[in-house]
């Protein structure tokens, strides 16, 4: 039977129904992480990009909640979920040629949920901290906020909660190829790749486990800081597609 405009997606998206709600236990994990790789060897995230590049339709609804997230990379939400308890499925990108500027922010955070990643092109890179008492391994105290994003997750709040000192305990780095699990608790950064070259990652976002996150860094006023990001032109998600499957 010959496949419909939709039929990836809207195949993806029924199995992701199916995924287990209560992702603490190991065997969800696991579970999870299989069914990550076993998407990755159907080729579903390349050919779901194919799809959208093919429909004007998805083209336009797809671009109409994807974003450029506050940590400087695209969000595209491939496949979203209103309800706290599901799943989404989205893709990461960084730019390759962010400015100076904005290379130098800390950008540590946690999550409200827990994830598991696919390095669909790049090499990814990241930091593990926990906070401490002594002072921290980077010389510098952070100032630790509490994160609230909307529903749609272009705008949010950092309100300010306190000073805090973050010691480094990890370093992880995935190449292509490779799919990993994050739980919602650990407090990270990803490392932006070397200018010129691509990241981009495949992510399914597991079940809300709490309302809001944490952020660390040195740059945002006392106060706290709000943010309102555009949501992307078609034209401009189209670019950006073709760009990532072009870097392979």
């Amino acid at each position: 039977m010959q496949l419909t405009e939709l039929s990836i997606l809207d195949e993806v998206a029924e199995k992701l129904l199916d995924l287990p709600k209560d992702v603490s236990t190991e065997e969800a994990i696991k579970y999870n992480l299989d069914f990550m790789k076993g998407l990755v060897k159907e080729n579903i995230p390349e050919r779901m990009l194919l799809e959208i590049l093919n429909s004007e339709e998805l083209l336009d609804k797809i671009a109409g909640r994807s974003y450029e997230h506050v940590n400087h990379f695209d969000k595209i939400v491939l496949i979203d979920n209103p309800d706290p308890r599901g799943y989404r499925l989205t893709l990461h990108n960084w730019n390759p040629n962010l400015d100076d500027s904005k290379r130098h922010e800390e950008l540590v955070h946690n999550h409200r949920f827990s994830f598991w990643s696919h390095i669909f092109r790049g090499k990814l890179s990241s930091d593990n901290f926990i906070e401490a008492d002594e002072e921290s391994v980077e010389l510098k105290t952070f100032r630790k906020y509490k994160y609230m994003p909307s529903k749609t997750g272009n705008i949010h709040t950092c309100d300010f909660e306190s000073e805090a000192q973050l010691n480094k305990i990890a370093k992880t780095e995935y190449v292509q190829g490779q799919t990993y699990y994050l739980n919602y608790l650990v407090t990270h950064r990803v490392n932006f790749p070397e200018k010129g070259e691509a990241l981009c990652t495949f992510v399914l976002r597991g079940p809300r486990e709490r309302e809001f996150t944490n952020t660390y860094n040195t740059f945002y006023p006392d106060r706290g800081k709000e943010h309102n990001t555009p949501m992307m032109s078609p034209a401009q998600l189209e670019n950006k597609l073709r760009r990532i499957l072009e870097s392979a």
